[in-house]
């Protein structure tokens, strides 16, 4: 199930980057971690044949604004260290 909501969230974060939407990295990193949140809650649900199981939504949503925001905030400074030091990459 990870897979899926890996892939899944890596997906939606490279389609709000290549598209004309300007969003922050830290955006970026909450919408990734938001969407990968709600597809491990289907995929769960649709395994486990569980119908119940998107009444999880609010908290996982709230988890998805709290570790996308720490992941985005990492990332943030990480880049900052690397233009610092010359280091190239690539968004």
């Amino acid at each position: 199930m990870q897979i899926v909501g890996g892939i899944s969230g890596l997906i939606g974060m490279y389609l709000i980057i290549k598209s004309n939407i300007k969003c922050s990295l830290l955006g970026i990193s909450i919408i990734g971690a938001f969407i990968h949140n709600i597809t491990m809650l289907f995929t769960a649900g649709l395994i486990a044949h569980i119908t119940d199981i998107m009444k999880l939504y609010s908290i996982f949503a709230a988890f998805s604004l709290i570790s996308g925001g720490i992941i985005g905030i990492a990332t943030i400074y990480l880049i900052k260290s690397m233009y610092k030091r010359n280091i190239n990459y690539n968004l």
